[in-house]
């Protein structure tokens, strides 16, 4: 079976989230990271930069994936989702 593509990450300005893929069982699936999350668990306080906050998930992908692959895991018909509240 051949990888899946993964698309780059970048900020959904409607939404105000970090949008990631994530790859369970070969396939990317589009994920949520929230501001809050990345702001109250990962030093982005105060940051309107969204290269900053995309940087700021780069620099913690392996824990914030952790949570999207869980939270696949958990509920498979709903978009992964990072919010505060995973991290505490």
């Amino acid at each position: 079976m051949s990888e899946a593509k993964l698309n780059e990450p970048f900020y959904d300005f409607d939404r105000d989230n970090v949008m990631t893929d994530i790859v369970v069982e070969g396939r990317a699936i589009l994920s949520v990271v929230t501001r809050e999350a990345l702001e109250d668990h990962f030093g982005a306080k105060g940051s309107d930069d969204a290269d900053a906050l995309i940087k700021i998930y780069l620099a913690n992908r392996d824990a914030i994936d952790a949570v999207l692959v869980a939270h696949h895991e958990k509920h498979p018909d709903q978009q992964p989702s990072a919010f505060s509240g995973d991290f505490d």
